[in-house]
């Protein structure tokens, strides 16, 4: 008894010990130096006082702040005792110059500290914005190009490479921009994971998050705008802790110089054809009646700028009628590799006709001459005579009604039969009872069908019916905030839902890039910067390895709530 009351004592005296200490915190920023509308980390420290409350006393309209989650530690060294709870907020600069982030407020019982202010210097252009690995050790980015150098119309490959060697998370990715005149293809494998390579002294994890094959139409000087990509680094602090820096990337521009073609030998039409090819003709058939069609297939095949090739010159004589041609680009997943025309010719009259593919007249980009394929003859053989071809091309509507109205000769003696038949034969009133069934369950069936579609009429358009916003309010208050992680996933879910079913846009769109797309005709700038700045925010909780804190969580509620209803009134007054 008297062990348990001294144990007891003790605990207590340890507890004094503690509350008695001083309060004391570690203010800081994940970077010095950041760009505007690039987010970082600001955490606060609190040691020796686990229920103190934070509250910041000075607001800088050029920075934003928010909660974006809370931990707590406690440790026992040399006889001593310490807690500590870390406070991490997701901080985002909008002005350059030196922004000013704090003091905060630290109270605990009667206890209070305030802290002092600390600074980032905010430019247009980071130190983070790094596409070297000597730079930047644990990830880069860069671009690899095919040429720098090209004739119009000859195809570029660019790539975007993204390396690391740590675990990473991409919170936004920004693509190459190119040239207003600019034809591109995305040819980026399905497999975005290339390869492991040794580069220095580190192993790293290689990407490909980009590659575009492009064609520039017009001669001149050309500079494509880097890519920029947003991430989080995560290293680990301890056996079972991580920490997550942000970081942002960006490549170094790149500049193409476009030449323009050579003359060509031959007076061609449009847009000269440039690249490598080979042609495949074919005919359906080569032995015809009168007036029967014949199909003739060119397949252009090899590597090019197919999307401005027209048409394939063919040839043929003045009995022979074209009366159709189209044309389908052949494609190796995202890329072309090919372009097919089928053209109807028939035949007007009997005899034998020389129907051809023209030489076909390109620049070859490889060569860097021009280059010709040769024409392609066939002789069709035409039966039949020409009384068959006036009868198929004049036909007098109005005569062979006529012909046909002559034709239809109606017998007195049949129809004096059916009338004998009709008197002869009355109806059989013993056939009556069945006759009353069916006419009855073919009236229940009409009756059963018919009620079966108002219902589900009904009900999809109770289904259809339901607001997003008024859904989305109703889901919201549903959320049970005991479990912060799951409130914060269902949250998130429910925003998508009701941005998918208001704008009508597929879920896999819901990225920065995407939703400034497809949101820039619907929505004003500021609210889908606002609505982008949200899904960040979740993104950086969600997988930027911080847990969310009750406070925060409350915070991206109204936010979200906030902002969609803002968003449901403004679709509304349009």
């Amino acid at each position: 008894m008297h062990k348990q009351k001294f144990f007891v004592l003790i605990l207590l005296f340890t507890v004094c010990l503690i509350h008695a200490k001083n309060i004391t915190y570690n203010l800081d920023t994940s970077l010095d130096e950041v760009s505007t509308n690039e987010m970082f980390q600001v955490t606060l420290e609190i040691i020796n006082a686990g229920n103190a409350s934070v509250t910041l006393l000075e607001e800088n309209p050029a920075v934003t702040l928010r909660e974006a989650g809370k931990s707590s530690s406690f440790s026992f060294t040399n006889g001593q005792q310490s807690s500590s709870v870390t406070i991490t907020y997701i901080a985002k600069a909008t002005k350059e110059g030196r922004q000013k982030i704090g003091p905060f407020r630290i109270k605990n019982r009667s206890d209070s500290v305030d802290t002092s202010p600390i600074f980032v210097t905010v430019s247009a252009s980071s130190k983070n914005q790094n596409a070297n690995p000597q730079e930047n050790e644990e990830a880069f980015i860069k671009t690899v190009v095919s040429k720098t150098s090209v004739y119009e119309c000859e195809f570029i490959d660019i790539s975007v490479l993204f390396y690391t060697s740590v675990e990473t998370r991409i919170n936004d990715y920004t693509q190459l921009e190119f040239p207003s005149n600019t034809w591109t293809e995305d040819i980026r494998s399905e497999k975005e994971h290339k390869r492991r390579i040794q580069i220095g002294n580190r192993l790293y994890d290689e990407y490909e998050i980009e590659r575009k094959r492009l064609f520039i139409n017009t001669a001149g000087e050309y500079k494509i705008s880097p890519a920029k990509i947003n991430l989080y680094l995560f290293s680990r602090s301890a056996l079972f802790s991580f920490y997550s820096t942000p970081v942002f990337l960006e490549t170094e521009p790149i500049n193409i110089i476009v030449k323009p073609l050579p003359k060509p030998p031959i007076e061609l039409e449009g847009t000269i054809p440039a690249g490598t090819f080979t042609a495949d003709v074919t005919l359906s058939s080569l032995e015809v009646k009168v007036g029967e069609p014949i199909t003739m297939t060119v397949t252009l095949n090899g590597s090019g700028n197919f999307y401005v090739i027209n048409k394939y010159p063919i040839s043929y004589g003045k009995e022979i009628e074209v009366f159709t041609s189209k044309s389908n680009l052949l494609k190796n997943g995202n890329t072309a590799v090919g372009k097919s025309w089928e053209t109807i010719l028939i035949p007007k009259k009997q005899g034998e006709y020389t129907v051809s593919a023209a030489p076909f007249t390109y620049f070859d980009t490889q060569a860097y001459e021009y280059k010709m394929l040769p024409e392609k003859s066939f002789i069709i053989k035409v039966s039949g005579n020409d009384a068959e071809t006036s009868a198929m091309q004049t036909i007098d509507f109005n005569s062979s009604i006529a012909e046909k109205q002559k034709s239809k000769k109606v017998d007195p003696k049949s129809l004096f039969m059916i009338s004998n038949v009709l008197e002869k034969h009355p109806v059989n009133h013993s056939n009556m009872p069945f006759i009353f069934i069916m006419a009855a369950m073919y009236l229940l069936a009409t009756v059963f069908f018919t009620v079966y579609l108002i219902f589900k009429f009904a009900l999809t358009k109770e289904n259809k019916a339901v607001h997003p916003l008024k859904r989305l309010e109703r889901e919201v208050n549903k959320i049970d905030a005991n479990d912060l992680s799951k409130a914060v996933e269902k949250l998130y879910g429910e925003l998508e839902i009701f941005i998918i079913n208001e704008f009508e846009i597929d879920s896999v769109d819901i990225r920065k890039n995407t939703l400034e797309e497809k949101l820039s005709s619907k929505l004003p700038e500021d609210s889908t910067k606002e609505l982008i700045d949200i899904i960040s925010e979740f993104e950086i909780i969600r997988f930027g390895g911080m847990d969310a804190s009750a406070s925060g969580m409350n915070a991206l509620r109204n936010r979200v709530l906030k902002l969609c209803r803002k968003l449901d009134k403004y679709k509304d007054s349009k």
